[in-house]
């Protein structure tokens, strides 16, 4: 017979909750009914509230916006099925989508997932709803390793997760640098191609590849950086701000990869050094 064990830490197969309904309880029960428990009544993948769709092999219940990115990834990721649409399940699927439920799935799948991490409850922009669920389903980045225990997990302490958090294993980072293009402080309609360096807790910005000094290096501790909407058109561009105390620096990539890779590199470098504060030394102006 099947474990009874607390579902939101487990995810051995055979695993169930204790208070799963009897099938005279299932015979009268549709998909909609259980999107209204409470754990459900969010997106799994988004803040949206009251999500109308699920994913019927991932056990949890998402919005349209969400359901439409589902759908790309295949059936062999994710089987999407409209709860009002669609009435006639079997008593089993039901079961299995009651045994899991948004919270349940969440603390697996996002049970590695650091803060650092882009995700659609920050900014309402599908490049970073697609990257989030793929992450999640696909690519599985944020799956508790499989040798580590549910009681491991749980006892670990607030200190670890916060180390964890920061990605401080491989901190600082080496130096990260490439072309960006910055929104020029003096003219808020003038875009101007700049070398970017990311090094220790300084973003420095030069006016060309062989200049020796930079024109203007930020410091990256506390700073708050995050994606934009993208700006669609012929040229398209992948924009992101970086706010310090003084200014927001307006910043966008040729591609969507280079924008990921760029944000969540500052965004580990400001977790960081807001923690580990270093001195200061003295940059060229």
């Amino acid at each position: 017979p099947p474990r009874v064990c607390r579902p939101q830490n487990c995810f051995a197969d055979g695993c169930r909750p204790a208070d799963l309904p009897d099938d005279d309880e299932l015979a009268h029960m549709q998909l909609r009914d259980i999107a209204k428990r409470e754990e459900n009544l969010v997106c799994a993948d988004c803040p949206a509230q009251n999500p109308d769709w699920a994913s019927i092999n991932l056990g949890i219940f998402i919005c349209i916006q969400c359901a439409g990115i589902h759908r790309n990834l295949g059936v062999h990721h994710s089987k999407v099925r409209s709860i009002q649409l669609d009435t006639q399940f079997d008593p089993e699927l039901l079961r299995f989508m009651l045994s899991w439920g948004n919270e349940r799935a969440n603390a697996k799948y996002e049970a590695r997932a650091p803060s650092w991490y882009l995700r659609p409850a920050e900014v309402d922009n599908s490049h970073v709803r697609e990257n989030w669920i793929r992450a999640k389903y696909v690519r599985k980045e944020f799956i508790e390793n499989e040798e580590s225990s549910s009681a491991e997990a749980e006892a670990a302490s607030e200190d670890s997760k916060q180390i964890r958090d920061a990605s401080v294993y491989f901190m600082p980072e080496p130096a990260r640098e490439g072309f960006l293009t910055k929104m020029s402080g003096r003219s808020q309609t003038l875009w101007q191609q700049r070398w970017f360096v990311l090094q220790g807790k300084f973003l420095s910005y030069y006016k060309s590849l062989t200049d020796s000094y930079p024109q203007n290096s930020i410091d990256l501790s506390g700073a708050e950086i995050t994606a934009v909407p993208t700006v669609g058109g012929p040229q398209q561009r992948h924009e992101f701000h970086i706010r310090t105390p003084s200014r927001t620096f307006q910043v966008f990539s040729q591609t969507v990869e280079e924008m990921f890779d760029w944000v969540h590199a500052l965004r580990r470098a400001s977790i960081f050094f807001a923690h580990n504060p270093v001195p200061d030394t003295k940059e060229p102006e």
